[in-house]
């Protein structure tokens, strides 16, 4: 009789979400101008520099500069847990470059970008440093391998630019789709040796 409650309360019992981060992106681990590992391709015209500390991590940051577009591509981002999740980033921009000329894509398979998560996500006055939010759709959430693509559209002269920097996947995880959690092999369930 209690194997078979218990089989009944484990059915009904949802698993319990947990704060995650998903993706962090601080564009310090990288000498400047390279871009760190997360950073799969970018045009030329995107490099890092430690000229302007966001208020986040500080140090580097990810730079757009001149009149000509390019795009920075991240990833891979494992978001096979999510339950829901949110997209951060500071930005900054200069006045030749317009507040509507950057954008944000996502998708599967790292060449196609079919869902636009943010249309010029930029901060509306220049020269300051403003944290942009941005849900992820649903379509995204239980994809094992997301790509997010940086847009830049290119300002009004060869110095204008925009920066990015502390890029972060945020959300509530489901632990089941998990691989392991709170110290026990989900496959077996039996505790994992302490370390020595």
């Amino acid at each position: 009789m209690r194997v078979l409650l218990w089989a009944l309360v484990c059915l009904t019992v949802m698993p319990a979400g947990a704060q995650t981060t998903f993706f962090s992106e601080t564009f310090d681990g990288a000498v400047a101008p390279a871009m760190p590992g997360s950073v799969i391709s970018a045009d030329a015209s995107w490099t890092t520099s430690d000229a302007s500390s966001s208020p986040g991590s500080g140090l580097n940051n990810g730079v757009h500069t001149g009149s000509s577009p390019g795009n920075m591509v991240l990833g891979p981002i494992d978001l096979s847990a999510a339950l829901d999740a949110t997209l951060s980033y500071w930005a900054r921009r200069t006045s030749s470059y317009s507040a509507d000329s950057l954008f944000v894509r996502a998708g599967t398979d790292g060449a196609t970008f079919e869902s636009l998560l943010f249309g010029g996500g930029l901060p509306t006055s220049a020269s300051t440093w403003e944290e942009i939010l941005v849900t992820i759709p649903s379509e995204l959430l239980g994809a094992e391998s997301v790509y997010l693509r940086f847009e830049g559209r290119g300002g009004s002269s060869s110095g204008s630019n925009v920066r990015v920097d502390d890029i972060r996947i945020e959300g509530t995880a489901d632990p089941s789709a998990m691989e392991t959690g709170f110290g026990f092999e989900a496959a077996l369930d039996t505790p994992l040796p302490s370390p020595e």
